[in-house]
């Protein structure tokens, strides 16, 4: 085989060139179109055997054919076609396109073949925000009720999922919830830690937070939450805290305070700074327990996460506020070194301010 190198001409001796026609509805180059109207179909086009032909203008095909000439679709002179049975009386209003109703618009579906009639909202309705969520006429009893499916198995992570979105919603909606029924779901809700979903396990979380203060013996889910906050799964662990936090008295306190101090100092930025936002809500509950952490936040100020470092801060203030003269040296301290994080040294200014005030007011 000899070899000849490629040059304009040898390109231009073959033009594998091919004319596809179209197939099925596309040979001729439309296709039919069809509205959607109020639960009816009907079709939008022309008929091509009343219209007689494709190809003339509306004019030409409703327009009869010459004397003794047949022309498409239509019978020569003196002869007529039978009609069919419910099509009497119909003239060229059958032929007339339906119009598209007002505020609807027609959305085409697919490569052309089809179009839908899709119900545009109004103004007013987008103003009212009706329709706009689907949450607005819950029952409490009917979303209730179907918090039983979290008993069965295997679990559903996504029914589940959509049902505790219901319960927030009515929790936050302001929606009473009585004591009895907040613990038969608190208790079904518990069985959900089987599942490995992720989403699922932290809507469970935010569930028990938001039902700690209407559910009793809520501390049953103790065990659970410590193994997910002692766990690998970085993921579960921030959440946990906070979630475990909420449901710990003054008496279990003591019981996971060794866990909150390696917490606070982990080197998972999450995992430390929900341990220190923990700590300043259990402040509330017992101030001396959460004193004795205090050498764990220093550490933590020291991070290089600039959140970790403005909640050490906060908690640092918070246990020193009593005390004016440790406050000073503490200003002065962080002054010196110096913070990586913009939002602590936005607290050392509203400390400062604090400190100038009660000075001239003292």
């Amino acid at each position: 085989m000899l070899w000849e190198p490629l040059t304009l001409s040898s390109l231009l001796e073959e033009k594998p060139t091919r004319i596809v026609p179209g197939e099925s509805s596309f040979r001729n180059g439309k296709a039919q179109q069809w509205i959607i109207k109020n639960a009816t179909v009907i079709k939008r086009g022309l008929r091509r055997r009343e219209l007689g032909g494709r190809d003339k203008p509306l004019g030409q095909r409703l327009a009869p054919p010459p004397h003794g000439q047949g022309g498409r679709g239509y019978l020569p002179r003196g002869r007529r076609r039978p009609q069919r049975p419910g099509r009497a009386g119909l003239g060229p209003d059958l032929f007339r396109l339906p119009a598209a109703a007002p505020g609807t618009v027609a959305v085409s579906l697919g490569a052309g073949k089809s179009s839908k009639m899709i119900k545009k909202f109004d103004k007013k309705d987008e103003e009212s925000g009706s329709g706009s969520n689907p949450f607005q006429h819950l029952e409490k009893s009917a979303v209730l009720q179907e918090a039983r499916i979290f008993n069965e198995t295997p679990i559903n992570p996504r029914r589940c999922l959509h049902i505790l979105t219901k319960i927030l919603y009515l929790l936050n909606q302001g929606e009473h919830f009585g004591t009895m029924e907040a613990t038969e779901a608190f208790f079904a809700m518990t069985r959900l830690f089987q599942s490995n979903d992720q989403t699922l396990r932290r809507m469970c979380y935010l569930t028990i937070k938001e039902m700690a203060t209407i559910s009793e013996d809520v501390i049953i889910v103790t065990s659970s939450l410590t193994k997910d906050m002692t766990g690998k799964e970085d993921i579960y662990r921030g959440p946990a805290i906070r979630a475990l936090c909420r449901i710990t008295d003054g008496t279990m306190l003591q019981a996971i305070e060794r866990y909150m101090k390696q917490a606070i100092v982990d080197k998972v930025s999450s995992v430390s700074s929900s341990a220190l936002v923990s700590s300043l809500h259990m402040m509330k509950i017992s101030y001396d327990v959460v004193k004795r952490w205090i050498n764990e936040a220093q550490e933590a100020a020291s991070s290089d996460n600039i959140m970790v470092q403005y909640h050490a801060l906060g908690v640092l203030y918070h246990l020193r506020k009593n005390d004016r003269l440790a406050v000073s040296k503490m200003l002065n301290k962080f002054t010196k070194s110096g913070l990586k994080s913009q939002f602590a040294y936005c607290m050392l200014i509203r400390i400062a301010s604090r400190l100038l005030k009660e000075a001239e007011d003292g």
